[in-house]
């Protein structure tokens, strides 16, 4: 990787000393030498400014504190730089100590993580996603961490309900530290809404790692359908750092192995088995489609449940080889995923081994009794094992002929499939008193104190930065301080200051019936809008919110539309309809491709969205479904 090198930096700190200090910032300067611009190089002033207001922000100790500082700063404040080497030198000018110079060292990178999200429960689904989901944004509030990004939600019926994603971002923090950052997260979640989450780490960069406490890359993830499959949405060519094969390889030779499994079994051996026509298989499969939230066969235990195979031990007695049950959590002991086998398991730990002495003399030999007994017991255990084979069969209709009927069913339902995108802001909720409020707070801050709440309706719909940088010609580091000021009152008190617009519920129960997806699309973070809908009790009618980052990756209508793609990516964009209130919203979605419907009762300019060339201008939200079914027909 190509470097900068900043050598010699003489400071002078508060406490009187003169310290010199090195910095080597790693980047690519192959690109920027190319591009030839000072916008998109990193400023060398403006680093070695960020180093001297590092030492003047107060008094330390130590020199590995301020070293550690420096190295922290430069990399959240400068996005081109991968990697700092940071060196500290002070001068001994004490005669009576020998030695010359102390020079304190520190390295520090940013790292790409990779990390697997569960949740197990047996309560309401609504309310577990929305607390499994509080919990995941909390990793990005980490300001040690940016570039937050998860991959689709799936909801799994395995003794109870389970909830499983994946997330990648970058982080300045160790391994040790992340993990007891997780951890108290995990905690938290405990303790505050009651809900189990575990997260486990799979990739941290291409560290290997390993000791009592973790294993990195996590161990066995290879053969974890599941994980594989998550973490492959997110990026398919990240590389284990052992075998070099890459995540999208070992997906998809996982869905191999297990094709090819239940292509060479055979149930022709097996009695009391019934074969369900292919029209059955098909019918059943488009039900379980119809039932689930997300489908994932073979791509999950749907058919990854594979059947339970019994060998009998002729010197003792029966041990039994399952491969079933991918999802094992952190329990020492699996548990059997189909009731019947379940019966066969527990009917294994009733057969008579308190007398194994006494099957045999003691030359070794055999009584015939025993053996006869042993006979029937293992004819009754084949007889089990073929019924739950049946159940097991015809239950999940686990031959690859059904599976790849039914993927390709629930792909072609996908692209046919319509999704109505809302705006948040001016569209579903009237949020104009909490956000001119705390726009109020922010700006109070900077001694601007002529801020009437009317006057400042203009911060509703567009980007924060956008808003703060055009009107009061902020810079960016006051921007990003008064963003972090708004956000401080918005997220206790002004979050809760609005309310839904006029006939909102019939709206969305309208587009329900129609059997439409409907999604929120919207420039505020995605934790605030999941906050607002739920507290409106609206949340349930949404199949997905997408909203901004707190780390600034997604912040305009364009980014917000790009992670909607991303999330329904079999959904194609001429079946989607963006719906807002302000040009922004039209904007985004005509440089996206995709249709867009007005609304004039939000916060946009009415004329200005009338000759925008949108499909319709909706004075209510009752018409939006009839001008949908229009722009459909």
């Amino acid at each position: 990787m190509d470097s900068i090198n900043i050598n010699k930096l003489k400071i002078f700190a508060s406490s009187g000393r003169f310290y010199y200090v090195n910095a080597t910032l790693f980047q690519d300067n192959k690109k920027v030498a190319t591009e030839d611009d000072i916008e998109n190089s990193t400023n060398y002033k403006m680093v070695c400014d960020t180093i001297i207001s590092e030492f003047a922000k107060s008094d330390f100790n130590l020199l590995e504190t301020i070293t550690d500082r420096i190295s922290k700063e430069i990399l959240l404040r400068f996005p081109l730089v991968k990697k700092d080497i940071i060196e500290v030198e002070y001068n001994n000018s004490t005669r009576d100590i020998l030695f010359e110079k102390v020079v304190t060292s520190i390295t520090r990178k940013w790292s790409r993580v990779y990390i697997y999200c569960q949740t197990q429960f047996d309560g309401d689904i609504s309310e577990n996603r929305k607390k499994f989901l509080d919990s995941i944004d909390r990793i990005s509030e980490h300001e040690l961490i940016k570039n937050v990004k998860r991959s689709t939600l799936n909801l799994l019926k395995y003794e109870g309900m389970i909830l499983n994603t994946a997330v990648e971002f970058d982080t300045i923090l160790e391994l040790d530290t992340l993990v007891s950052y997780l951890n108290y997260i995990k905690s938290q979640a405990k303790v505050k809404t009651k809900i189990d989450v575990n997260f486990d780490i799979i990739f941290f960069d291409d560290l290997v790692y390993d000791d009592e406490n973790i294993v990195v890359p996590f161990a066995g993830m290879e053969d974890k359908i599941y994980i594989l499959k998550a973490i492959s949405e997110l990026n398919p060519n990240k590389r284990h750092p052992i075998s070099k094969v890459t995540v999208g390889e070992l997906y998809g030779e996982k869905l191999d192995n297990i094709k090819r499994k239940f292509d060479n079994m055979n149930y022709s051996k097996i009695e009391h088995v019934d074969t369900p026509s292919e029209k059955e298989i098909f019918d059943q499969g488009q039900k379980y489609c119809e039932d689930s939230e997300e489908v994932t066969y073979g791509e999950s235990q749907q058919y990854d449940d594979t059947l339970e195979e019994a060998t009998y031990d002729t010197t003792h007695n029966f041990n039994y080889v399952t491969e079933a049950a991918e999802y094992e959590g952190d329990q020492e002991d699996e548990q059997v995923y189909n009731e019947s086998t379940s019966q066969i398991i527990s009917d294994n730990h009733q057969l008579d081994t308190s007398d194994e002495v006494s099957y045999y003399d003691g030359e070794g030999v055999s009584y015939d009794e025993v053996s006869e007994r042993k006979k029937e017991q293992q004819d009754e255990l084949e007889r089990k094992i073929a019924e739950a084979k049946n159940v097991l069969y015809t239950s999940k209709n686990l031959v690859s002929s059904s599976v790849d009927l039914i993927v390709n069913r629930e792909k072609e339902l996908n692209s046919q499939t319509k999704l109505v995108l809302f705006d948040l802001d001016g569209t579903l909720i009237d949020t104009s008193e909490g956000i001119t409020k705390s726009a109020r707070y922010a700006l109070n801050h900077f001694g601007i104190w002529d801020t009437k709440l009317e006057n400042l309706r203009f911060f509703i719909g567009p980007p924060l930065d956008y808003t703060f940088k055009k009107a009061y010609g902020f810079d960016d580091d006051k921007t990003q301080e008064a963003i972090k000021i708004f956000r401080e009152r918005y997220s206790k008190v002004g979050l809760f200051e609005s309310k839904t617009f006029k006939n909102i519920g019939k709206c969305l129960r309208e587009l329900k019936r129609n059997g439409y997806k409907i999604a929120v699309a919207s420039s505020k973070p995605e934790s605030s809008c999941r906050q607002i809908l739920e507290y409106f009790n609206i949340f349930d009618y949404f199949d997905e919110i997408v909203g901004a980052t707190f780390d600034g990756r997604i912040s305009t209508k364009e980014e917000v539309l790009e992670e909607v793609f991303r999330r329904f990516k079999d959904t194609p964009r001429k079946n989607m309809c963006l719906i807002g209130d302000t040009i922004f919203d039209v904007k985004g979605a005509k440089n996206k491709g995709i249709p867009c419907i007005a609304v004039s009762y939000g916060f946009g300019d009415t004329k200005e969205l009338e000759a925008s060339n949108v499909f319709a201008v909706c004075d209510n939200a009752e018409e939006i479904p009839e001008v949908l079914r229009k722009l459909w027909t």
